[in-house]
């Protein structure tokens, strides 16, 4: 062994690669580095055994199969992303509608609380959320029929108070006339003026909210307008 090198095991990795985690970073390169230093520097007399030796090769043969494999997997997410990014594109300046619960308030104005109820309901309760997730207004409805529900918002906190622009939330629940849940899906409706990536995600900038291109599940064309 070489003085000042750390001890090499049996399976051609250091100790000290196992022990500080640093085997996450081994690279191809490395571990051959070090089987050849194994070999290099055994004991003649005695030599290793033939079946260690292959099952070297054969987990240096695996690392660098998995790191192939990652590349390819990352060009592939690139390739991806720049496709979603491209097809974002198509929804500029359309009328889209989106499963999502956000709701954007901006200069005093609120994207409207869109929802779909299956099933007629006596009761509705709208939860208004910061982005703490804190509660900021509760609206209670009621004698709503099934199918899709736009109720307005005016922007305003439990106080009657302006509530600051921003990125807020809302939950939905809504009871039959015999007090039995019924299900309910929020939307998030409004024409498409912007695009962006988040975390590698294209999201499409909905009236006052973002909302993924993934969640899209309308298009229209606005009113008084030609495709």
């Amino acid at each position: 062994m070489i003085e000042g090198t750390a001890e090499i095991t049996t399976q051609g990795l250091t100790k000290s690669a196992f022990g500080s985690g640093a085997l996450k970073a081994l690279g191809r390169d490395e571990f051959l580095n070090l089987l050849v230093a194994q070999m290099k520097h055994q004991d003649p007399l005695k030599p290793q055994d033939g079946s260690e030796f292959a099952a070297q090769l054969a987990q240096f043969s695996s690392l660098e199969q998995l790191i192939n494999l990652n590349q390819q997997l990352g060009g592939v997410m690139r390739t991806q992303q720049q496709a979603n990014g491209t097809m974002a594109l198509n929804y500029l300046g359309k009328e889209v509608s989106a499963q999502g619960n956000t709701l954007g308030l901006n200069g005093g104005a609120a994207d409207p609380i869109t929802y779909e109820l299956f099933g007629e309901a006596r009761r509705v309760t709208v939860d208004i959320l910061n982005d703490s997730g804190r509660l900021v207004r509760r609206l209670e409805l009621a004698n709503q029929g099934t199918g899709l529900q736009r109720i307005p918002f005016d922007g305003l906190d439990a106080s009657g108070s302006p509530l600051p622009d921003g990125q807020y939330s809302f939950a939905v629940t809504a009871e039959d006339g015999q007090g039995s849940r019924l299900p309910v899906t929020p939307f998030v409706e409004g024409l498409v003026t912007g695009i962006a990536q988040r975390n590698g995600v294209s999201v499409l900038r909905v009236g006052n909210s973002e909302v993924a291109l993934e969640g899209i599940t309308a298009v229209r064309q606005p009113q008084g307008t030609t495709p």
